[in-house]
């Protein structure tokens, strides 16, 4: 699978955080650029990728080898470095980056103690720029909030030249288990899912993480205040959720076909993009005959009045267009 995306492995100072944020037009990202051990390593495996040179790198790293070392292993020993792509950060700081000759343009690199910034079949070199510009501008903050900040400024300076699709942020502290593990795996903007999501996370679960059982505590030390808000639906929460809102079809493109389960007769919702003008509507077009309870539907935008009556909601920060009287199942 080539894997045209923009990636950043890096480690914080401070704390000796490792971890890799990553962004592509295919879905599922998480689940084999990004390798991270506490301690050991990050790494970011991307163009045709190759996943297994991301535990071979772990392998190394963790025998000692720096990141260049490692760097130079892996690529001698790889028959199709041409078109691999590969970002190194040890737990020293040292770093590392590969980028094969016949990686679809544009595509680079840019390292720096603490970090390394890959991308490939990419706008053009001011996306790795730009991220790198925002990971130096963020040496105050969290690892896990410069990743988030480097995936948008990459993203805002034209990211994937295909188009977007998955994203994801795994970071790891001192433990076995990640400290952060996020992924959009299919989304129609996973950068901004992505935030969304990792805001939640910061108010629900991170203060969930630091209190759990450690190596030197088996107990934990989960404060009273957080089991009494683990103990709240979600939407009771602080940053609430979209966990409660029913059969929310989300991250699917306008025009094409998606199935829906209706709320109730007649009252459907559909998740939409509103951009800017407020002359944009959404459509409803009936395709076939439901079986069931599901109908199928497609949605396009059109610069006219929705022929259903409709209303405008805003959910948790997300913008839904809920249908009141479209007759469900003729």
């Amino acid at each position: 699978m080539y894997l045209n995306t923009f990636s950043i492995s890096a480690r914080c100072t401070v704390t000796n955080m490792l971890g890799v944020a990553v962004s592509t037009a295919v879905p599922g990202v998480g689940g084999i650029c990004p390798f991270v051990q506490p301690g050991v390593g990050a790494v970011s495996t991307q163009a045709w990728v190759n996943p297994y040179l991301g535990v071979d790198a772990m392998k190394l790293l963790s025998e000692g080898k720096s990141a260049e070392e490692t760097l130079k292993t892996l690529v001698d020993c790889d028959p199709g470095r041409a078109v691999r792509q590969l970002g190194i950060v040890d737990s020293a700081g040292q770093s590392a980056a590969w980028t094969g000759d016949q990686c679809v343009e544009w595509a680079g690199h840019r390292t720096a103690p603490d970090v390394s910034i890959q991308g490939n079949m990419l706008v053009g070199s001011e996306t790795v720029v730009a991220m790198f510009d925002a990971f130096s501008a963020t040496a105050g903050d969290p690892l896990h909030e410069r990743l988030v900040k480097v995936l948008e400024a990459g993203q805002a300076a034209g990211g994937d030249k295909r188009g977007k699709q998955s994203a994801a942020l795994v970071v790891f502290d001192k433990e076995s288990y990640p400290y952060i593990d996020l992924r959009v795996d299919e989304h129609f903007d996973p950068v901004v899912e992505l935030r969304r999501v990792y805001e939640v996370a910061k108010q629900q679960y991170l203060p969930f993480v630091e209190g759990m059982p450690t190596r030197e505590n088996p107990l934990g030390a989960l404060g009273e205040d957080v089991t009494e808000m683990l103990l709240r639906s979600p939407a009771d929460r602080p940053g609430g959720s979209l966990s409660l809102v029913p059969h929310i079809v989300m991250g699917i493109p306008f025009g094409n076909k998606s199935k829906i389960r209706p709320l109730e007769e007649g009252l459907i919702l559909i998740a939409m993009q509103v951009e800017g003008s407020c002359n944009r509507y959404i459509r409803t077009q009936h395709l076939s005959k439901p079986s069931g309870n599901l109908s199928f539907w497609t949605r396009y935008v059109a610069h006219r009045q929705s022929p259903v009556q409709s209303q405008v909601d805003t959910i948790n920060g997300q913008v839904f267009l809920k249908f009141l009287n479209h007759p469900v199942g003729k």
